[in-house]
């Protein structure tokens, strides 16, 4: 079971069987797929493009973009060693929109 302390962050309890890396995999490929079934869903569905024309859901795209960026970010340049195999990584950048 989780818990939480007093400022939000998640702690771990023995009786957890997931550890933080499988719960960051786990976590990071449904962002992947929900972000891959928003963009197809812009380009194929009638009327889509209309329902996202909001400037609330441009926010909360605006805010996901910021914090996996952050993430990536901080994983590929924190600390002494700036991890250079990040930028031979296969990316979905370069698929059509």
């Amino acid at each position: 079971m989780n818990e939480i302390d007093l400022i939000g962050n998640f702690k771990m309890t023995a009786s957890d069987s997931e550890t933080p890396i499988t719960m960051a995999k786990s976590q990071l490929a449904a962002i992947a797929a929900k972000s891959d079934k928003i963009l197809e869903a812009l380009n194929r569905v009638p009327g889509v493009e209309e329902k996202i024309n909001e400037p609330w859901l441009f926010a909360k795209i605006t805010i996901a973009e910021n914090y996996v960026n952050t993430v990536l970010s901080y994983l590929m340049y924190h600390g002494e060693d700036q991890h250079k195999e990040f930028h031979n990584l296969p990316t979905t950048e370069d698929k059509e929109v």
